[in-house]
């Protein structure tokens, strides 16, 4: 093991840019770096493996996957959601597909969650006065983390009774979306939260 002793100037970035992307941490300025070797696919490589921080208080970066808990957390807060009236009757029978990434992560000493996922809903219904039953799908391609509940857009595909779903279910769905952030945040910040 050998120090690299660089300038006070030096960054975290420059660090990742010389010795590739292996620190996890703010880029605060450091003192000096501590480098090992190691073979990267057979070839003898240079890591950063240990910062020796001029700032004590640097914030590393820590996540945490949350897409399992985002699809368990739809089932419990989405699915069974249902609409009734004289005419129609809807409910959210399935969720078959939640996709994509859902993180929960700390950085610069704030807890922050990044998601992009898309949300597949399945839909069953009838309409009453034929005793007709009605399936499809509620699609949201982008549930994403910097949206709002006006910017979620749903593609909603039901047996001819689309417009009606739309109506009635839709809202419901929003409802719980919009609570998701912050409950996810709630649930896992904890788990990302470290003293320095």
């Amino acid at each position: 093991m050998k120090v690299l002793r660089l300038s006070q100037k030096t960054s975290h970035r420059e660090v990742d840019k010389r010795y590739g992307t292996v620190t996890q941490a703010s880029h605060q300025t450091v003192e000096h770096v501590i480098v090992s070797k190691h073979f990267v696919n057979g070839k003898l490589a240079e890591r950063v493996c240990e910062l020796s921080l001029k700032f004590p208080k640097i914030q590393h970066w820590v996540d945490k996957n949350c897409l399992p808990w985002a699809q368990e957390y739809f089932n419990n807060n989405v699915k069974d959601l249902s609409f009734e009236d004289d005419e129609f009757s809807f409910i959210i029978s399935d969720i078959p597909s939640v996709t994509g990434h859902c993180d929960v992560t700390q950085r610069k000493g704030k807890v922050l969650c990044i998601y992009d996922m898309r949300l597949v809903f399945n839909v069953s219904g009838k309409i009453k006065s034929k005793d007709e039953q009605k399936s499809g799908t509620i699609t949201i391609a982008e549930f994403e983390h910097d949206q709002d509940e006006s910017e979620y857009v749903y593609e909603v595909v039901v047996d001819n009774v689309s417009s009606k779903v739309r109506k009635h279910l839709v809202p419901l769905i929003s409802s719980k979306l919009i609570k998701f952030q912050p409950d996810l945040i709630e649930a896992h910040a904890k788990d990302v939260q470290h003293n320095t």
